[in-house]
Order: structure tokens, then sequence, then C-alpha cells
């Protein structure tokens, strides 16, 4: 707007994708180029650079080792990590121990010797006597930086963590701490206030270069014989001067180049000869302007590293169900089958599904800590995948997709789906799934089948919440190895969340107790604040006379024990308020400051695994304040009143019945 308040110029933008990403709520202004351009086109807009007036500031704080995790009997590594996607500059960090530091190249005097770079945090990288910690996505204990003490740390010591650090881009939260959940150190780095330049030059003004959009290949499934032609829109104020379409054959490095005709209208096409079946091609493509002097830019803005795929002769299943189609180059293929299997770091590819095409998406693997292990290579054992859509393109309203693998726990592919369908009938959320063919470079991923699965975020709030409010998951709490590798498979490997005060020396709450059993989900500002969930305890921790009352007051308890009652139904015990403890969602209301659940993974129950039919309805082993609620009759109420409900209406599979009815149309749809 003018000063006046007229609008002068408006644009509709995205908080990532092909827009710059660090505008994304983390400090830094959108600023646009080239006044000249179109505004309406991603490529025309840049992030401005706002950390040269960031304040440097020295994080630290000290206490007792205690509360570990019995997995890491002494502290041996020192980890960092930021809570979202994001940058920051470390001058140097300090573990000090009676007066030592125990951090070897703390300074980072000898570049990266010494420290070890995973996941979503592997593009980190230590220069000039500072680390830059540059995350793709917010850490956890699998997603970080981490370095090797150079003596372990027993319990009971008093130890200071300190590091002098800065604010450069994105999300400002950042974390250090010990492993074994020993010992950490939170805190904001300050983001300047006053960011952007306005009345004055944008940070990057000047000539964008020519803006390339609406990049598309035609057949989408090109087979044997069939030339692609790759379709572009390219504007630039200069004039375009060239436009060139460059390819090549998976795996190979030679590149070869179409000069790429203009049918008008900015629309730019080029034809890539006719492949063999099972050919990849990858291509990318580089215009030039007509200004003084030329400007040149890419699509992806980032190839080579990043690339457009095409793979030729994929076969469509017969049927009426979906098939999502991932495809990858030979060496993301390499990498991803070599690197951590708890790696959240999405890889590129491109993800094509009911007619659509999503070039740049990023992949990981999908699934708990337990089902990882299994995990050999994308195209190996049964594997979950996660697929991660650029930010301005959407697929059936998300951007983000979870691709449930298939388990040889149930042949039928229907159990989970019942159960979900009791939380359906007693009004609870539930969420849904789709069942998909999955290929990966034109091989087949399901036996049978897998599922497009909805997991809990911010429609899912808005579905079945009327307040604002955020998710936090209920999670055990595995510990990782130096190579970043989940420890498991032997007693006392996970410890799972309780509603309980965990204090350390001095009655202050431990943090790293909290941390890792409830993680936060959508909704939540800072990957610090606990404060609601503090409030949740505290009512949960209650006096018997007392407790049912006060956690009414922090729980929709009616809500709870439906919930509890329709887990039973099916014998499902892998979950929050039985023994298993996790697999679910707690919603907590940002308005009446009352927590829900949401079940949102019941691959166990109905006979799957160790659920048998006669199972007790309320186990011993569970989260005692849980077990507190069920001795209770005043909470236990609504319990068996859902339970009454259910065999009075819909929990039956006589002829006719419901049950019977959608069993049979699951059946008819897999056949």
């Amino acid at each position: 707007r003018d000063a006046l308040g007229v609008i002068v110029d408006e644009v509709i933008y995205f908080d990532g994708g092909r827009w710059p990403d660090a505008p994304d709520g983390g400090g830094s202004s959108l600023q646009l180029i080239d006044p000249d351009s179109d505004n309406s086109l991603a490529p025309n807009w840049t992030a401005g650079d706002e950390s040269a007036s960031a304040q440097t500031i020295t994080l630290e704080d000290s206490g007792v080792l205690d509360l570990g995790h019995s997995k890491a009997p002494e502290a041996t590594r020192f980890f960092m990590l930021l809570g979202g996607k994001g940058e920051a500059v470390i001058e140097y960090v300090e573990v000090i121990v009676n007066g030592e530091n125990l951090v070897s190249n703390g300074s980072f005097e000898s570049g990266g010797a010494g420290w070890k770079f995973f996941g979503t945090h592997s593009a980190s990288v230590a220069e000039g006597g500072a680390l830059r910690l540059v995350a793709s996505d917010g850490g956890d204990l699998a997603n970080l930086v981490e370095a090797s003490l150079t003596e372990s740390i027993p319990p009971g010591a008093t130890v200071t963590l300190r590091a002098r650090c800065r604010w450069v881009s994105g999300d400002p939260d950042i974390l250090l701490g010990l492993n074994g959940g020993w010992l950490e150190a939170a805190g904001t780095l300050p983001v300047p206030v006053a960011v952007g330049t306005p009345g004055g030059p944008n940070f990057s003004a000047g000539n964008a270069g020519p803006a390339i959009t609406e990049v598309s290949h035609f057949p989408l499934l090109p087979q044997t014989g069939e030339p692609i032609v790759v379709t572009a829109r390219v504007d630039d104020p200069d004039g375009v001067a060239s436009v060139r379409l460059r390819y090549r054959i998976d795996p190979s490095s030679s590149t070869q180049q179409v000069i790429m005709a203009h049918q008008g209208e900015g629309i730019y096409t080029g034809t890539i000869p006719a492949q063999s079946s099972s050919k990849m091609v990858a291509f990318h493509l580089l215009t030039i302007d007509s200004g003084s002097p030329p400007v040149i830019t890419r699509f992806p803005v980032d190839a080579t590293d990043r690339e457009c795929l095409v793979k030729v002769g994929e076969v469509t299943p017969e049927g009426d169900l979906s098939t999502m189609r991932i495809w990858i180059t030979d060496d993301t293929l390499t990498e991803w089958r070599d690197r951590t299997r708890s790696s959240n770091l999405g890889l590129d590819a491109t993800f094509v599904s009911d007619g659509r095409v999503f070039y740049n998406a990023g992949v990981h693997y999908a699934g708990s800590q337990n089902g990882v292990t299994i995990y050999d290579s994308p195209i190996g054992n049964p594997t979950g995948y996660n697929v991660s859509l650029p930010k301005d393109e959407v697929f059936l309203n998300t951007q983000k997709l979870t691709i449930d693998r298939e388990t040889t726990r149930d042949a039928t592919r229907q159990r989970e789906r019942l159960l979900f369908w009791f939380l359906e009938k007693l009004g609870l959320p539930n969420l849904h799934r789709r069942y998909v063919h999955v290929s990966v470079n034109g091989i087949k991923r399901d036996s049978l089948i897998m599922e497009d699965v909805q997991k809990p975020n911010r429609d899912v709030m808005d579905e079945w919440f009327p307040d604002s409010g955020r998710l936090t998951k209920t999670n055990p709490w595995f510990e990782f190895d130096d190579d970043s590798e989940v420890i498991i498979g032997t007693p006392g490997s996970s410890i799972g969340n309780r509603l309980e005060h965990f204090r350390t020396t001095g009655g202050e709450l431990k943090m790293p107790r909290y941390r890792w059993n409830w993680s936060h989900g959508a909704g939540h500002e800072s990957a610090h604040d606990f404060s609601g969930l503090f409030e949740l305890i505290s009512a949960a921790e209650s006096p018997d006379a007392e407790l049912v009352e006060r956690m009414r007051e922090k729980a929709d308890l009616r809500q709870w024990m439906r919930t509890f009652a329709a887990n039973d139904l099916g014998s499902y015990w892998d979950t929050f308020g039985n023994p298993g403890s996790k697999n679910a969602y707690l919603f907590e209301s940002l308005e009446s400051g009352k927590w829900s659940v949401v079940v949102w993974d019941m691959d166990v129950g109905l006979g799957v695994f160790n659920d048998p039919y006669n199972a007790d309805l309320f186990p011993s082993n569970v989260d005692p304040n849980i077990q507190r609620l069920y001795d209770d009759p005043n909470a236990v109420r609504d319990y068996w009143q859902a339970l009454d409900e259910s065999l009075n209406s819909f929990f039956t599979a006589t002829a006719g019945s419901e049950v019977r009815d959608i069993l049979q149309e699951t059946y008819d749809v897999l056949l």
C-alpha cells in the first residue's frame, strides 16, 4: 500500500517449494529481486539475509547427570540440533567437568575433525573456525551433529554445557545435550526484529534471470518407442535468449542437449528421443535472458544436484486402485540404502500418482524405531515411505504423504481398518486409510497392497476439534549409537512415557526425560515449551480423592475412556493408556487447556500379535497414574458405557451385520 493506503501491488506466495523457504516465519524477509519481473512467479523472489544483525549469544546450562537412559550408562557424546529447518553459526562448544573441556575440537580450528553429521543435519559444515549448523528439518536423536567426548562422564557428576552461537535463518530453537539424556541446554537464538529493507533497495535487487515454471513431461508414463516431450513456461522482462533441455540416461553422467522451441505465450517445448523400457531419464532446464550482462537460471535451481526424472516402461496394475510411483537415480538409491535407517533427510525423487507428476519431492523411510530395523533398501525388505511434496504443490489436499508398509502380521490387510472403524462408530477421532499400489523405480513394493495413511496434523486438528490447539506424540525413548543406529532388541532398550514428574537434583524438572517421550507435532511454536504437558502431569499426580476432578479439568476424560474402550474391543495393547503407551497423539486445546487422545497406528490387535481375545482389560503394567484412573469408578464409568454401547450395536459379526458388510466390501476391493 502507498501512503494513502491504496494497494499498489499484491502477491499470493507459499512458504517453500519453488518459493524461498527461509521467510517461513523464521525471521527472514521475502524480497522481489527485480521490480520489473512478474511478482506472481516464485523464481523472481528471494529470502533476505538478516544474519548480519543477529546477536551472538552464549548458551549455557549446568547440572547433575541423573535420570539417564540405561543403554547409555555414562555420557560419552555431545550433540547439537535445531528444532526445525534453519541455520546457525556455532563458534565454539564446551562440555566442562572439573574445569576441563571434554570436546577436543570444540572451536572447530581443525575443521570437522572429530564431528559427525547425521540425517537432517548432514549438510552442516565446519569451516573458518566455526560450524555452520544446517538443518533441512527438525532434529532428534538420530538427526543431529555430534562428537565423542575425550572421556566418559559417570552419573552424579556436575557438568556445564556451553556454546557460543548465532542465528542465521529459519528456526531459532537450538538444543545442546549429552547422549543418554543425562543433561541438556536448550535455548532460542535471538532473531532480528527489524527485518527487510523497507524504503530502500532489496538485499538482492538486480536481474533475476528467466523464471522457469509449469515444467512437465508427456506422456506421463512413456513406453518403449515413445518420445518424451518436456514443456515449460519461461518469463523474463528482458526477453528470453535461449531455453535448453539437458538430459542423461541414468546412471550415465553423459548429458545431451536439446534447444527448446518457443510455442508462443512463453511456452517452450523440447523432445527427448524415445528410450527402451526400464530406462531412467534425468533432465533439467537451463535458460539465458537477453539482459546485459545475460543471466542464467536453471530448473531445478540447484541442478544437477537435483533433477527431474522419467521412468520408461511403467505398467499400471489392473483395477481401480491408485498407484503411487517413486523415481530416484541410481546414486540416490545407493545413498538411501547405505545411510542410517532413521535419517529424516529427504532425498530427491520424482513422485507420480493419479495422473500428476511432482518433481523434487523429498523421500525417506517411514516407520517406528522397531520397524526400521528390518529396512535394508527402499527396494528390499517391506518398507514404509514418507513423501514430502514441494510446499507450493498439493496432492489430495496435503503435501506430506505417509505410505504404510505391508506387514506380515496381517495377511488380510483388513484388521487395522476395522480397528479405526471401531473408533468411528464411537464418535472418536479416526484416520483415513486408502489402499494403493506402490512402486519404486518400477519395482512393485506391495505383494498384496499398501496404504496411504492420514497422519495427525493441522488438518486432523481442524477436522476433529473446534478449538485451536497443538499435538504431542507419545513415544518410547530409544537411544542411538555413535553411528546413529537405534539401540534395540534387549531389555531396557526403550523407556515408555509416563504422566509423572521426573526431578533432577535441586527439584527442577529433568527436561530430557520428557523431550524424547513426548515429541512436538503440529501447532507447537517452540521446541522447548512443555508447560501444557506439565500441567496435565500435575493433575495426573493428584491425590486419589482429587484425581478424577483434577483430571476432568485438564483432560476430556470421557473421550479418553471411550478411546481406551475402543482399543480394548480389539485387544489393541500397543498405545497410550495400554502397556505399549505409544502410537497416539494427544491434542491440547489452547482454549480450554484440556487434552484429548488421537490414536494413529493400530497394526496389532484382533489376534495379529501378542493380543489374545481374553487379555485383561486393565493390565497392571500400564502408566501408574492411568491405572489409578482405571481403579476409580467415577472415571471408568465412561469406559464401561462405551463397551456396553458397542456390544449392543455394531460389535457383532453375525450374518447381515455392519462388520460383515465392511469386511466383504474390503475383500471385494482387494480382489
